[in-house]
């Protein structure tokens, strides 16, 4: 049944959660902010935010869950994830977080599939779901982590465990360190509805990027505007607009990059959407010649000392960033 597992191992944040939070800071250099929606208790454990149960969602009447889809290759090279059902979370070998059973993340095509450009994406069966804020820290409500599976037709739940009014990410873990993710903060009295795609993991881990980079929590931006987000970005998959993303977390600063770029470009009409919702103008490179820590062939200075010709229409800020 879905919900707070119990049972884990002291270990888990020390070796698993800070492995995770290294993965997206240390291999990406993503920046991560400092604060959640509602301010979640102190906890001394690394890698852990631990909630109050009275800021939970308790009620029967209210859940937070979806549909778990991704690319259909992934079931060919599960062979990673480890069988191991009452691990829940915990990692003790080297394929790290281990997950769920001998299927893994199994491509369920009974229950069918749609295709995106060159890619399908199928039913994820039997896959860890895990809540993390966004700067990767694992969700604990009462001493526990919160986690679920997803079931043979890709449906995960959380009945109970759920923080109230903070920002959350669902995260779905796949094979070899990979994983997909989606966003939403979490209201009391009703169902909590959030899907995973490789669409909603575009548009989750760019609005994490960007409000790292104005120091916002996430939820400081309009919840409502995600799913039109979410459609134009499945839009621009199928049409091959858009590359299907590595899914590695230390790659994460890769994906953003491409998404950063078809939205300058206003594929599938991204470009408005994202300038409403972050109200300002939009970031479309921070690795562009000259502006890297290396610098450039002409000088030897730190890129941002180095000058630029920047195009018409563009604009860029003291550390080398560009925006539209």
């Amino acid at each position: 049944m879905a919900g707070v597992k119990k049972g884990f191992p002291a270990a888990f944040a020390l070796g698993v959660a800070i492995a995770a939070v290294c993965g997206l800071s240390a291999c990406t250099q993503v920046p991560r902010i400092n604060a959640t929606a509602t301010k979640a208790a102190d906890t001394s454990e690394p890698g852990v935010v631990d909630v109050s149960p009275r800021n939970t969602l308790t009620s029967s009447a209210t859940t937070l869950g979806g549909l778990a889809v991704g690319p259909a290759e992934l079931a060919k090279t599960n062979a990673a994830i480890v069988g191991n059902n009452a691990a829940g979370i915990v990692g003790n070998n080297a394929a790290g977080i281990v997950g769920n059973n001998a299927a893994g993340v199994v491509g369920n095509n009974a229950a069918g599939f749609r295709t995106l450009g060159l890619e399908s994406e199928s039913a994820i069966q039997d896959a860890l779901v895990y809540l993390t804020d966004p700067e990767d820290r694992f969700y604990k409500v009462g001493g526990e982590f919160v986690e679920t599976h997803t079931d043979a037709t890709g449906k995960y739940a959380f009945k109970t465990g759920i923080p109230i009014g903070m920002s959350v990410i669902v995260n779905v873990l796949l094979a070899k360190d990979q994983r997909e993710v989606g966003y939403t903060v979490p209201r009391s009295g009703g169902d909590n509805k959030v899907d995973i795609s490789l669409a909603t993991t575009f548009v989750t881990e760019y609005l994490r990027f960007r409000a790292g980079q104005a120091g916002k929590d996430m939820s400081y931006y309009e919840l409502a505007a995600l799913p039109e987000l979410t459609e134009r970005t499945e839009k621009a998959l199928a049409a091959g607009e858009l590359a299907t993303p590595s899914l590695y977390i230390g790659e994460i600063g890769t994906m953003n990059n491409s998404y950063a770029l078809a939205v300058e470009r206003d594929v599938q009409g991204l470009r408005e959407p994202w300038r409403k919702l972050l109200g300002n103008r939009l970031l479309v490179g921070w690795s562009v010649a000259g502006n890297g820590l290396m610098g450039s062939p002409r000088r030897n200075s730190i890129g941002r000392d180095t000058e630029l010709t920047v195009p018409k229409g563009l604009t860029m800020d003291k550390a080398g960033n560009l925006y539209i």
